[in-house]
């Protein structure tokens, strides 16, 4: 890879020092799973941790590249966070004087004139005119991450943990250790067990609740929608194109 002018960062780097298994199964362990990158790039702006995630027998590697110029001023961007207007009494005064002042009702005037020709465009600017009004009550509130599994219970969790800590103890270990190995492959294949287990379990008593409500359409259709839950698709395709 040298003549190419390129470089395998796995094991090469000082957060990979020892190259650590990207792959561990019953069959052995290796690395297949590998980074490779140009010269110019390494090693000092390079970082790779293999992480520990467990639903594959190839486990996830992570490739950091750091830019050395970058702006120090511009603050990096957190999608765990999300501003939101809390309503509080104590700021609830200033919120009356900015619903009073002749800005809002200047935006309320140009919300007003473009609801003939453009809801869309009115709706947006009496929202941000409310916004604006409440600034003083924006709040910073951390979004949880919210389990779209139900029936991930704190069982799965505990023996997610239980897994994971075993994994670690086998990549912590300077050369491959067969017996560490093996412990990982069998709490594994529990864990899978108990996770299809569970799954199947939580799909019987859906099941039930929907034969139970076939009587009640507001129950059964909520059910329903539970149950086909997905992601919601933006088209930004227009009619003309």
């Amino acid at each position: 890879m040298f003549y190419a002018d390129c470089v395998i960062v796995n094991g090469f780097c000082d957060s990979d020092v020892d190259g650590q298994f990207t792959y561990v199964s019953p069959h052995g362990s290796s690395v297949i799973d590998y980074f490779i990158v140009s010269e110019p790039l390494f090693p000092s702006h390079c970082e790779l941790c293999v992480g520990d995630r467990v639903d594959s027998w190839h486990l996830p590697v992570e490739f950091k590249w750091r830019q050395v110029d970058r702006i120090a001023d511009k603050p990096a961007q957190v999608e765990s966070y999300e501003d939101c207007i809390v309503w509080s009494e104590n700021c609830s005064f200033t919120y009356k004087q900015e619903l009073d002042s002749d800005d809002f009702k200047r935006c309320m005037q140009d919300a007003h004139l473009a609801l003939g020709s453009d809801i869309d465009h009115s709706v947006e600017i009496f929202l941000n005119a409310l916004y604006c009004a409440a600034a003083s009550m924006v709040r910073t509130i951390w979004k949880k991450k919210k389990n779209v599994n139900d029936w991930f219970d704190d069982k799965c969790k505990q023996k997610k943990r239980t897994v994971k800590r075993v994994l670690k103890t086998f990549q912590r270990s300077k050369k491959e250790n067969i017996e560490i190995r093996e412990m990982y492959i069998k709490e594994r294949k529990e864990y899978k067990q108990l996770l299809t287990r569970k799954k199947n379990e939580f799909d019987r008593r859906r099941i039930e609740k929907l034969k139970q409500s076939i009587n009640d359409p507001k129950i059964f259709w909520r059910t329903i929608r539970s149950v086909n839950r997905k992601a919601t698709i933006y088209n930004d395709i227009t009619r003309e194109q």
